[in-house]
């Protein structure tokens, strides 16, 4: 025969052991319920995902498309220092326009 060892436990600690497996249990079904919304929502958004990707695809064709449709601009695009220099001038004329007006009102008093 087998050497069975056996202990002895008492009634309240056997029902708080057995409490804590269920409701271990229950976490356990709890946790796999969120994990299978959690997977069913992935597969949802990977599908939503490559929706969105096709779409994008064909808008981006079209775009390409259009863009051959249309003439070619015959406008040559400015520099940032092109910009700048002309800012500069215009903040200087009025400037020069202000000070003009002043004078103006200054002979009018």
């Amino acid at each position: 025969m087998a050497d069975n060892l056996y202990t002895l436990i008492d009634y309240k600690t056997a029902l708080e052991a057995r409490e804590q497996i269920l409701s271990s249990q229950m976490e356990i079904l709890k946790i796999l319920e969120k994990l299978k919304k959690f997977k069913k929502l992935r597969k949802q958004e990977f599908s939503e995902k490559n929706i969105l990707r096709s779409q994008l695809k064909e808008l981006s064709e079209e775009i390409v498309k259009v863009s051959h449709l249309l003439p070619k601009s015959e406008f040559h695009e400015l520099s940032a220092k092109n910009i700048k220099v002309k800012e500069i001038k215009g903040k200087r004329r009025i400037e020069s326009e202000l000070k003009e007006i002043q004078k103006r009102l200054g002979s009018l008093r």
